[in-house]
């Protein structure tokens, strides 16, 4: 089961499948999506973690695993900040290009991922990045509030490094400090 989450969904009887399912998938990505009239984080952790607050209101933590985003977004806007494009790229797609374009990506406390933006002809492209890092930060949530584990779609979009991640993590509870 997967619930978009904004705060939370409406959409779903939570009290009802909670007593039917062994685990409920919340999909904390597409905070901001592909048709977004605004550029954005996939999952910045803010919203992550009010989307897990949220549903631990009405599932109890052993039954909740926490999505992760394998991708993200190429927001190419104009100067006044109008999204043009908004590509999904992968994890992978995002290091060649930093490392091509020999880019220095930005920490974002708040967010916890990297940010770069780059001039891209008329345009700029915008990329709030997903890597290591930003992964342990969201399972640094399933160990946070003790849930059953975490969840992921299409794993062709993820890159290799990651997934010492998970394992490190959710198998052997290494602690978010030894990734930063």
């Amino acid at each position: 089961v997967n619930m978009l989450c904004k705060g939370i969904s409406i959409e779903y009887d939570r009290d009802a499948l909670v007593k039917h399912v062994d685990y409920i998938a919340v999909m904390t990505y597409d905070e901001h999506y592909s048709s977004s009239p605004t550029a954005g984080s996939v999952a910045s952790m803010p919203w992550v973690q009010e989307a897990i607050v949220e549903t631990l209101k009405e599932v109890p933590s052993e039954k909740v695993l926490l999505g992760v985003p394998l991708y993200t977004r190429v927001w190419v806007v104009d100067n006044n900040g109008k999204v043009i494009r908004n590509p999904a790229a992968s994890m992978s797609y995002i290091q060649d290009l930093i490392k091509d374009m020999n880019l220095t990506p930005t920490w974002l406390d708040k967010e916890k991922q990297y940010f770069i933006s780059y001039p891209n002809g008329e345009f700029t492209d915008k990329i709030w990045v997903e890597d290591a890092r930003s992964i342990a930060n969201r399972l640094s949530l399933v160990q946070q509030y003790n849930l059953a584990g975490s969840a992921c779609w299409d794993y062709r979009w993820s890159m290799p490094e990651i997934w010492p991640v998970f394992s490190g993590m959710l198998k052997e509870g290494r602690n978010l400090s030894y990734y930063e």
